[in-house]
């Protein structure tokens, strides 16, 4: 009788892994959605995304939220002087979607990293980029010339001078 009863708890344990398993993987495609970029995002954070893109890549190419750290993005954020260039001010709503977005999507300082104002000082972009020297005046539209696709919001396309390098 003990083997039966173990053998049916097995049974039963199996049939609700695999339902769990099967709605797990439902619940996961509903929960990210594809959008016109590489990586797919949460639906929530969507507009707060497009926000983003259409914000800064109005004027550069909008950067992947994790080459910064969110205390850069903060900054960035509320700061109507970008980089020696006044910026009109995001409304509210715009400015808590595109904060919401970038909180989701970043990353926490690196140990021992001091907030990165600039690109070419952040400890992730010169871990992903260590042949790449950044000048001191250099554009973020520079993006474009190592990574085709960026004006699309994707990173992860090399131009073909990069891919025959490595």
């Amino acid at each position: 009788m003990p083997r039966r009863f173990s053998l049916l708890l097995f049974a039963i344990a199996c049939t609700v892994c695999l339902l769990l398993g099967s709605g797990l993987e439902r619940l996961q495609a509903a929960t990210y959605v594809p959008v016109d970029t590489v990586d797919p995002i949460q639906p929530r954070y969507a507009l707060g995304q497009q926000a983003y893109r259409e914000s800064c890549g109005s004027c550069h190419v909008a950067l992947p939220p994790e080459v910064l750290p969110i205390q850069t993005w903060q900054i960035l954020l509320n700061d109507t002087q970008h980089y020696g260039t006044i910026l009109p001010a995001i409304d509210v709503p715009t400015q808590r979607l595109i904060g919401n977005y970038l909180r989701a999507y970043t990353r926490s300082l690196a140990v021992g990293e001091t907030v990165p104002y600039r690109l070419r000082n952040s400890v992730l972009f010169r871990s992903l980029h260590p042949q790449v020297n950044v000048p001191s005046t250099g554009q973020i539209n520079s993006c474009i010339s190592c990574h085709p696709a960026a004006s699309q919001f994707s990173y992860r396309q090399l131009s073909p001078e990069w891919q025959s390098s490595r």
